[in-house]
């Protein structure tokens, strides 16, 4: 955990962990997500997860790493429809990878 304490206030190009990795601090949890438009430091986040989850040939639905991919890769600011997720700690620029601070 502590090798990556200091990725919290960075943003980068390239993904460097599996969207929706979580992150304990000890005192705020994060998630590692994809800015699906421009976020400002401390503003509200929200996630923008679009049309159904996989079904399996028994019409069961898959839960994995797709449904959790289409969940933390299109964060989005306040003001628009989503679930509220939480809030950016640094500026973050649209399709930029970065670690949110997660709603407890």
């Amino acid at each position: 955990m502590s090798e990556l304490l200091h990725e919290i206030d960075q943003v980068s190009e390239e993904k460097r962990h599996p969207l929706g990795t979580r992150l304990e601090t000890g005192r705020y949890p994060y998630r590692y997500a994809q800015a699906g438009d421009d976020l400002k430091r401390g503003f509200p986040a929200f996630a923008h997860y679009e049309g159904e989850p996989a079904q399996d040939a028994e019409g069961h639905f898959i839960i994995g790493r797709e449904v959790t991919d289409a969940l933390w890769r299109d964060i989005r600011p306040e003001g628009e429809k989503g679930q509220l997720v939480g809030w950016p700690p640094v500026n973050v620029a649209k399709g930029l990878f970065f670690w949110l601070r997660e709603i407890r």
